[in-house]
C-alpha cells in the first residue's frame, strides 16, 4: 500500500518542504490532510462528478503544488500510486514520481 513508503518517508527523511510564503513543496504533516471533500467545503454529492472513479470524501490530501493541484492518496488506488486532482479531474499516476518532481519544483 502506498501510505506506508509515505509514512517512513515523513518520520524519517522530511518532514515538511515548505517555501517561505508557507506554500507546500512536498507531503503535508499528518495532521494537516483532510479529505477533498473536507478541503472543498462542499457535500461529497455536490463535489462529485457522476463519471469519476474515487469519491471526494475517499481522497486523502498529502500534498498540494501551492495552486489548485492536490495529490491525494486512496484505498481505491492501486499500491504506489496517487490521484492528482485538479477541478474536478482524477489523474492517478505513480506516487515516487510525482512526489519527486514537486519537490524538485522548488529548487527550479
Amino acid at each position: 500500500m502506498a501510505d506506508k513508503p509515505l509514512r517512513v518517508f515523513l518520520h524519517e527523511v522530511h518532514a515538511g518542504f515548505i517555501s517561505g510564503m508557507g506554500a507546500g513543496y512536498g507531503p503535508t504533516r499528518p495532521a494537516y490532510m483532510e479529505t477533498l471533500a473536507d478541503l472543498s467545503g462542499l457535500p461529497d454529492d455536490d463535489l462529485d462528478e457522476e463519471d469519476e472513479l474515487i469519491a471526494s470524501t475517499r481522497l486523502l490530501v498529502i500534498a498540494t503544488d501551492g495552486g489548485h493541484l492536490q495529490y491525494c492518496l486512496s484505498s481505491d488506488l492501486a499500491p504506489g500510486q496517487v490521484a492528482l486532482a485538479y477541478e474536478g479531474d482524477i489523474d492517478p499516476q505513480d506516487l515516487a514520481l510525482r512526489l519527486d518532481a514537486l519537490m524538485l519544483s522548488r529548487l527550479e
